[in-house]
């Protein structure tokens, strides 16, 4: 039908075509009626059960969007703003949002944001910011810090203040 209700051409040749197909669909094959249609079903069935089992292997989500540091701690992105160190066994340390990190061979600097509700889903809040310490040969975790305390225990414990980078660096 046009605009204005009437059938045009297009329109009885698409009908006449769909009566062909639904004709078609039972043919009789070696004296048994076999329903095309049917068939048809089934074989898109097990397509989209194919594209379904086989998109699901692989990497695991968190696999994808990991960084390994060394043996024992790892970054994992599960979403946008959800960053967080886990130890190997993706036990969360230091909760979202994990947003920059320095480490060497003895320590993990983290630098986190805390979260703020907007609307029904939670955000980074720039205002709440919280540095965390990891003694990796003692597997000790100082933290949360505010940043006079993060400076203060660095110098204490003669810890080199490395520059910490973006974790969006490492989880490429």
């Amino acid at each position: 039908m046009n605009i204005y209700g009437n059938s045009t051409n297009h329109d009885r040749s698409f009908h006449a075509i769909i009566v062909k197909i639904t004709v078609v669909m039972m043919v009789e094959i070696g004296g048994i009626t076999v329903n095309l249609k049917r068939k048809l079903k089934i074989i898109y069935i097990l397509a989209l059960m194919t594209i379904v089992l086989t998109s699901c292997s692989g990497k695991s989500y968190y696999e994808k969007d990991s960084f390994k540091i060394n043996d024992k701690f790892m970054i994992m992105k599960s979403s946008l703003y959800v960053i967080v160190l886990t130890d190997i066994n993706q036990k969360i340390l230091i909760p979202e949002k994990v947003s920059e990190i320095g480490f060497d061979s003895k320590y993990i600097l983290i630098k986190q944001m805390g979260m703020k509700r907007k609307n029904s889903y939670m955000i980074p809040d720039e205002s709440q910011i919280y540095y965390w310490i990891i003694n990796i040969p003692e597997n000790k975790i100082h933290g949360p810090l505010d940043l006079s305390e993060y400076n203060e225990l660095l110098k204490k414990e003669n810890i080199p203040n490395m520059q910490l980078k973006d974790v969006k660096e490492y989880l490429k």
